[in-house]
Order: C-alpha cells, then structure tokens, then sequence
C-alpha cells in the first residue's frame, strides 16, 4: 500500500501533500483549468494524403 492508500483510509495526508478539489496532490502542484495552460487549435497536424478509408487509422 503507497502513502496515498493510507491517506485515504486514515484521512491523514501523508507529508508532502495537500488535499485539493481534484484530490490530493503534492504540496509544490498548482491546480489550474487546462484553458490557463494552453490553447486548443481547430484542424489537423498532418496533410490530408496522409488520411485513408481503410487500414489503420492516424
């Protein structure tokens, strides 16, 4: 059993650690929504004669 699977059955955060809304994560972490981070881009990253009707999908 790892130091989280105790945590979770003691509800004592093992050192190092903070609770937060998305769980416990180590102390030096940031939570933040992935819009902070980056980007999303419409398109593809590859030409189109790289796509097929058949055999294995990119």
């Amino acid at each position: 059993m790892n130091n989280l699977e105790v945590s979770k059955n003691t509800n004592k955060l093992p050192k190092g650690y903070k609770q937060t809304e998305v769980g416990v994560i180590p102390e030096d972490w940031d939570v933040k929504p992935l819009g902070d981070i980056f980007n999303l881009k419409n398109g593809f990253s590859f030409k189109s004669e790289y796509f097929s009707s058949s055999g294995p999908i990119v």
